[in-house]
């Protein structure tokens, strides 16, 4: 995406830590796994879990604890060249090759690119080698395998448009959980199987999410809605 990525150290790992991490430091690691086992039990399973068995994504779970919202992750299936910061993913969302350049017994090529900022509604699906601009959002059940630019809604197959106040009051509620409610790791970014910061990012979020505010506050009355 044209830009300098920093790779993710255990000094930036550690400063992200949560509360419970600094507050139980060697303790955390065992005690959290003690409790996954005991919701199993229960049938209540932890959303580490529910990534884990009702989905299928090649990103680390730190990524996917600290990079991305997945605020129901339940069929799943996660395979990108590149995933950027603060993104949205639904639920029953594929993101994946269209395999028209794989070859028998070679490693999975063609992969999507999401920028940062994108939401990704329920049932899209995102295919081939194509790349997805920052500040996008991608209607549920959605096909598309052709590139989109920043700032755009997609819907149905392959229709781009740019986007609407309302659009982006959605993507300014999104920016404001990633960094108030799930605390994410400013500018994390998943690329080719590695964890990177990409620090002009993390340094212009506070900026993009007022600016977002603003321009969403246009809204007409009663077109809150994605459509």
């Amino acid at each position: 995406m044209g830009r300098r990525l920093l790779p993710l150290t255990p000094e930036l790992i550690k400063k992200h830590c949560t509360n419970g991490e600094r507050r139980l430091g060697i303790f955390y690691t065992p005690l959290k796994s003690l409790q996954r086992i005991y919701k199993r039990f229960t049938g209540n399973f932890s959303y580490e879990d529910r990534l884990q068995l009702a989905c299928e994504c090649e990103p680390p779970m730190y990524f996917l604890l600290h990079g991305c919202m997945i605020p129901h992750p339940y069929g799943i299936t996660l395979s990108a060249e590149e995933i950027g910061a603060d993104c949205e993913i639904g639920q029953n969302v594929t993101i994946g090759t269209d395999g028209r350049n794989m070859r028998v017994g070679g490693p999975t090529v063609g992969k999507p690119s999401l920028g940062h900022l994108v939401r990704i509604y329920a049932g899209a699906v995102i295919s081939g080698k194509i790349k997805i601009g920052n500040n996008v959002i991608i209607g549920a059940n959605s096909f598309i395998n052709k590139d989109i630019p920043d700032n755009s809604f997609a819907i149905g197959i392959n229709n781009v448009r740019p986007l609407d106040a309302h659009h982006k009051h959605y993507l300014a509620l999104q920016l404001f959980h990633c960094i108030n409610i799930y605390r994410l790791v400013p500018g994390l970014v998943f690329k080719s199987g590695q964890l990177y910061i990409d620090e002009d990012y993390a340094r212009r979020r506070t900026t993009l999410l007022e600016s977002l505010i603003v321009e969403g506050q246009r809204a007409e009355p009663g077109t809150i809605a994605i459509k």
